[in-house]
């Protein structure tokens, strides 16, 4: 067989009629990758190309490779079988970019993010601009160095640090991810007829379902599916599969992708739905789904709240319960208050009376309460425990209560209005210290017009 070393010219002459010598070059090393079987158009080149295979001539390449004298040497080719290996050859010598670009499409096997592609058309109808506009890998934080470090701008505490790394970290892996899912359906969008319902769910944010016909014999749209059919086809034909590393239609998963999946799910469970800024393209709700999870999401009455957050599928009554709960206890707190004794409190008040689904409220809460406390922007910690910021104090003697205690000492009653007029922007509507003492008997007055928390 005549090859690259035994021909008088390299393999990139074939193609360079019109191309610079890099093209031809990089034409011939993706043809040494392409499959011969993309080729195999009919009954007669299906036949031939078996014959190549079974000569270990797999690569289109090499049946380029090929001369006549070579192909007649062997057991059974005559020149039918050489009239249809000049007939391939020629295709691939005309149009060589098309033979390419249609084994990619059809038969190339895939694993991201090893085979992410950065030179994506802009134009793409599919996927925009997302290839050349995503966000970059930053560059993980890093401490100040040392001279830079002085009493204005002191150096950040490593749990700052380590927050910030983490927060990156998973950041990052999002990225990765939903880039991971686009070059994914990118692919099987040109390779299986159902892909089209998935980019329109992950990419449109539309479900293509209808109602099951009332009539037998009666059909839905071709570019509808019931809810059932759908389900499946997104849960056990896509996802499940995809996250098991198994293969559809010649795409895959890196295993290193793989073993990203379990930290990220553990960062983004029971984080801030801001987590998902990062997404480009697939719609925040969706790419959670993939995950397991979904957005606990605040209703036109839910003002005390400041943000969404991502919890698991399954858990949205139960987390959102938590978090009212949560609230309602703190907003009668003057002072902080221990993680464990307001876990005690919100168990009291659940609603719940079966035995069984009671003990498993219990673990929701204390993993979405403990999440609560200690990145609920409005929650702070004082020595006592947790308590709610006072700005969002609701109760005026709860709030008179809370400046006398943050006083650390003796404070005036004119000194208390002040204060409470700039906290909340209004004078209290009254300073009964009678009622609120009766409430809050540690406040005491220690002489005319003057009161402590003791």
């Amino acid at each position: 067989m005549i090859t690259s070393k035994e021909s008088l010219f390299p393999d990139f002459y074939y193609f360079e009629n019109g191309r610079s010598e890099i093209q031809a070059a990089h034409i011939v090393e993706m043809l040494r990758e392409t499959d011969v079987a993309i080729l195999a158009t009919d009954a007669e080149r299906r036949k031939v190309i078996a014959s190549l295979q079974a000569r270990g001539l797999t690569s289109v390449m090499q049946m380029i490779a090929l001369s006549e004298e070579e192909i007649l040497q062997w057991k059974g080719a005559g020149p039918l079988f050489v009239d249809v290996v000049q007939r391939m050859r020629n295709e691939v010598l005309l149009h060589p970019e098309d033979i390419v670009q249609k084994w990619k499409d059809e038969m190339r096997s895939y694993v991201f993010p090893d085979d992410l592609q950065e030179d994506i058309s802009e134009s793409d109808d599919f996927f925009g601009n997302i290839w050349t506009t995503s966000p970059q890998i930053a560059t993980p934080v890093e401490a100040p160095a040392v001279a830079e470090v002085n009493e204005t701008y002191p150096a950040p505490s490593p749990l700052l640090l380590g927050k910030a790394k983490e927060k990156q970290s998973a950041d990052n892996d999002i990225i990765l991810l939903e880039r991971c899912i686009l070059g994914v359906l990118r692919v099987l969008e040109k390779r299986w007829p159902e892909a089209k319902f998935l980019k329109s769910y992950f990419i449109k944010g539309e479900v293509m379902t209808f109602a099951p016909p009332a009539t037998e014999g009666s059909s839905g749209d071709s570019d509808t599916l019931s809810e059932i059919s759908w389900r499946y086809l997104l849960n056990h034909r896509f996802l499940r599969p995809l996250f098991r590393g198994d293969t559809i239609h010649g795409v895959r998963l890196s295993q290193s992708m793989l073993r990203r999946i379990a930290p990220l799910i553990d960062a983004l469970r029971y984080a801030s739905s801001a987590s998902l800024d990062v997404l480009t393209t697939i719609r925040p709700e969706r790419f959670l789904h993939t995950l397991g999870l979904t957005v606990l999401q605040r209703s036109s009455a839910d003002t005390i709240w400041t943000e969404d957050y991502i919890v698991p599928l399954g858990e949205v009554q139960r987390c959102r319960h938590t978090l009212k709960c949560l609230i309602s206890v703190l907003q009668n707190r003057v002072m902080g208050c221990k993680e464990k004794t307001l876990k005690k409190q919100i168990q009291e008040m659940s609603p719940i009376t079966s035995r069984h689904f009671r003990s498993d409220v219990r673990i929701v809460h204390g993993v979405f309460l403990h999440h609560l406390l200690y990145h609920h922007q409005w929650i702070e910690e004082d020595t006592r425990g947790f308590r709610l910021s006072a700005e969002l104090l609701t109760s005026e003697m709860v709030r008179i209560a809370r400046i006398v205690y943050d006083a650390k000492g003796p404070i005036t009653t004119s000194e208390i209005a002040k204060r409470y007029e700039i906290l909340y922007t209004e004078a209290p509507k009254s300073l009964n210290f009678t009622k609120t003492h009766r409430r809050f008997p540690r406040i005491k007055n220690v002489a005319r017009g003057i009161w402590r928390y003791k």
